[in-house]
């Protein structure tokens, strides 16, 4: 497969129909302020970025989005002519890898783009350039890292039950399980964070 079509297998229409709609929830949370309850408290910029990102954002947007937006070529990646196209079942294997991290790299990308642009005309903080080019690498890879493997788990689910709706259900449990540890008494231990709320581990150090 060329680079400009494995390109478009990747943002196809669906997932950046997803991810506009990501994005016009963010604009749509910094117009209406919602979750913005920022004090000169806060201190640091992971503590007041994870005010933006927490795991019940995850639970109801960021991961619906992000599998219904994965899902519409399910069917096609596993099909024997995908096959054929990239020559082997690894090769195959390798671009799925691929193509959920730069997923999962786009929708982090909008999501700490939107959190910095909130926190720049929301919070009361201000933070120096030097700070915010050492939390967003970190950010970055974490979020990429728990949205690409919901992309992998996705594509697990279905070749194991074959039907898009259990792929969809088996994700969706997954970062149900997260937000139900977040709730508990277990949340205040990191020995226990798992999924998304590893990637808030840097707004609670």
């Amino acid at each position: 497969m060329r680079c400009g079509e494995a390109l478009r297998a990747t943002f196809d229409r669906r997932f950046l129909t997803s991810l506009l709609l990501l994005l016009a929830v963010r604009a749509l949370e910094l117009a209406l302020g919602e979750g913005y309850r920022f004090s000169s408290d806060d201190g640091s910029l992971p503590t007041v970025y994870s005010k933006l990102t927490r795991v019940d954002i995850a639970l109801y947007c960021v991961v619906p989005l992000f599998v219904l937006g994965s899902s519409g070529s399910l069917g096609r990646s596993l099909s024997p002519a995908t096959v054929l196209r990239w020559g082997s079942r690894r090769r195959m294997t390798r671009w799925h890898l691929l193509r959920s991290l730069v997923r999962g790299l786009a929708y982090s990308v909008v999501l700490v783009a939107s959190a910095l642009v909130a926190i720049s005309l929301r919070s009361p903080l201000s933070f120096p350039a030097p700070t915010a080019a050492l939390f967003v690498p970190v950010e970055l890879a974490l979020e990429t890292m728990f949205l690409s493997a919901c992309g992998m788990l996705l594509l697990a689910s279905f070749v194991a039950s074959g039907h898009g709706g259990t792929s969809v259900l088996a994700v969706l449990a997954y970062a149900s399980v997260d937000y139900l540890l977040g709730m508990t008494e277990l949340s205040g231990d990191h020995l226990f964070a798992t999924g998304w709320s590893l990637t808030t581990l840097t707004g609670s150090t």
